[in-house]
């Protein structure tokens, strides 16, 4: 008999999710929000906003869409147009 062992599913490039969490992470603090604030408007716990921020865990489209909205509320961007798509908001915040 075979016995099957469970493969972890690749959860994508730790590089990348730590460049990812480092850019949040630089953008909840230019808005003045602490660790705390951010977690508990985002609806998550102060551990798991930790853990994305460090790139130990992944953060899927939406989290990161929504937090890039809830922290470009607290923004002063002179470039910075409201006719704007979430989805440039976010990609050209990456590109920074």
């Amino acid at each position: 008999m075979v016995t099957r062992t469970a493969v972890p599913k690749n959860t994508g490039s730790t590089f990348l999710r730590r460049k990812l969490g480092a850019k949040l992470r630089r953008l909840r603090e230019e808005a003045g929000w602490t660790l705390g604030e951010a977690a508990a408007e985002l609806d998550k716990t102060r551990s798991a906003s930790q853990r994305i921020e460090s790139g130990e865990t992944r953060a899927d489209a939406h989290l990161v869409r929504t937090t890039m909205d809830k922290y470009d509320e607290d923004l002063v961007r002179p470039h910075y147009r409201r006719s704007n798509s979430a989805s440039l908001r976010w990609r050209a915040a990456l590109r920074r």
